[in-house]
């Protein structure tokens, strides 16, 4: 049966419209709200213009839809390699930190802006946003929510952050169990890495989701923001301001010292054609031979195939009921 993704993030949805102004969600502020969980509290600057240390934080007021969506953004984006030109010069600042959302597939939320910049309704004016669009960035397309949703969310997807709350967990397909059993999970390399110590590839099943109190969760929530923050920095350290301020994966390797990789074999095993047969030597997508003799990429080729079937279906049932509307419609017209 087929998950409805947009129906679990309601309950996600519904609290953050308590914290915005008059309780109004954008577009855009919807987006963020279903790509990413809150991760941080907000970190409230102090009175710039008093003197002395120990100032306690200001809490401002929310007055416009731009206030809300940056306090959106400031709870559940990632801090970027170099601040934003505003965050590093201005006091008069409501937020601490410079913090923007992630790219994904060369696009992002707000053209990847800061939080600070929203605030003060200078978004387009971000140094952030202006790298971004320069290096080639485009606009977040909303049709690009419910292929996030179905790789865990915008920060899970790009390895920096956990999956979303109430997402269920991908089965594993049948007939590849034993292979996935040879290749250690991202959360047990992540566990090896941290300890330094061998651990075993094969994790036992997760228990269910104790009940937590408010201490618990507001260490759960201290857990997951120093996660984010060490893992965007290591995502974001050593790789150009254009590439790398939102997030995207590093080039540091295109340009190692070390020698060369051999590049993947160009050998198509692709066709097209409606009166050949796709009986396993040929494909109907884009597959190399090394890639189709490698259980881990023909893994990401199957979920990639799967997340663009479940967007296309949703798409074309849309397409559908839009035009059994519009046909309603021509026949009211027709019968008046």
């Amino acid at each position: 049966m087929d998950v409805d993704y947009m129906e679990l993030r309601k309950a996600a949805i519904a609290e953050a419209k308590k914290t915005t102004l008059n309780g109004q969600l954008t577009m855009t502020d919807l987006s963020v709200v279903k790509l990413m969980d809150v991760v941080r509290k907000v970190d409230w600057n102090s009175n710039w213009e008093g003197q002395g240390q120990g100032q306690e934080p200001v809490i401002r007021p929310l007055e416009t839809t731009a206030h809300s969506s940056a306090l959106l953004l400031q709870e559940r984006g990632i801090k970027p390699r170099s601040a934003c030109d505003l965050c590093i010069k201005t006091k008069n600042k409501p937020f601490q930190s410079c913090v923007c959302a992630p790219a994904f597939r060369r696009h992002a939320l707000r053209l990847g802006a800061c939080a600070n910049c929203i605030w003060h309704g200078r978004e387009a004016h971000c140094s952030l946003r202006k790298d971004f669009v320069a290096s080639g960035g485009k606009k977040w397309m909303f049709t690009l929510d419910l292929i996030v949703l179905h790789a865990g969310g915008l920060l899970f997807g790009e390895g920096i952050g956990r999956r979303l709350r109430g997402l269920p967990v991908p089965v594993p397909v049948p007939g590849t169990l034993q292979a996935m059993s040879r290749t250690p999970t991202p959360t047990t390399t992540a566990i090896s890495a941290h300890k330094g110590k061998a651990t075993s590839s094969k994790a036992a099943p997760a228990p269910a989701p104790a009940p937590t109190t408010g201490q618990q969760r507001q260490r759960q929530l201290a857990l997951t923001e120093s996660k984010v923050e060490m893992e965007s920095s290591r995502r974001l350290a050593g790789t150009p301001v254009s590439t790398s301020v939102l997030g995207k994966r590093s080039a540091s390797t295109s340009s190692s010292t070390g020698p060369e990789l051999e590049l993947e074999p160009r050998t198509k095993r692709t066709c097209h054609s409606k009166s050949k047969k796709c009986d396993g030597s040929l494909v109907p997508w884009p597959c190399t031979s090394t890639s189709w003799n490698d259980p881990d990429a023909l893994k990401t080729i199957y979920s990639d195939l799967r997340r663009h079937m479940c967007a296309v279906k949703r798409r074309i049932e849309e397409l559908d009921e839009l035009a059994g509307s519009l046909e309603n419609e021509m026949s009211r017209a027709e019968s008046s």
